[in-house]
């Protein structure tokens, strides 16, 4: 339980990446982080579809590695990066406009 715990946070802070969760929101849609509630990559009745078609992959592997701005940051992998704050911000998703950098 523990190493999971510790490889999850390791994942989170030196990937930078939305950690390997989702959620079903109760009108059934399944979104990847509770702060993308408009973001539905699927219904609940399409469970299996949703991860053999890769809707969820792509946000899983989402990182400041992927973004324009940060890919050849040499502060990337010390940088905070949270997807659902950067869209209620105005940025899309796979832009970032909180760095001053």
């Amino acid at each position: 339980m523990w190493i999971y715990i510790i490889l999850v946070f390791l994942y989170i802070i030196f990937l930078n990446a939305i950690p390997l969760v989702f959620a079903i929101l109760s009108n059934g849609n399944a979104v990847p982080c509770l702060g993308l509630k408009d973001l539905a990559i699927g219904k609940i009745d399409d469970i299996y579809g949703i991860f053999t078609e890769d809707k969820l992959l792509k946000y899983w592997d989402m990182s400041n590695r992927q973004i324009v701005q940060c890919k050849d940051c040499g502060l990337k992998y010390a940088c905070n990066d949270c997807r659902s704050l950067e869209t209620r911000l105005g940025a899309s998703i796979d832009k970032k406009i909180t760095c001053r950098r």
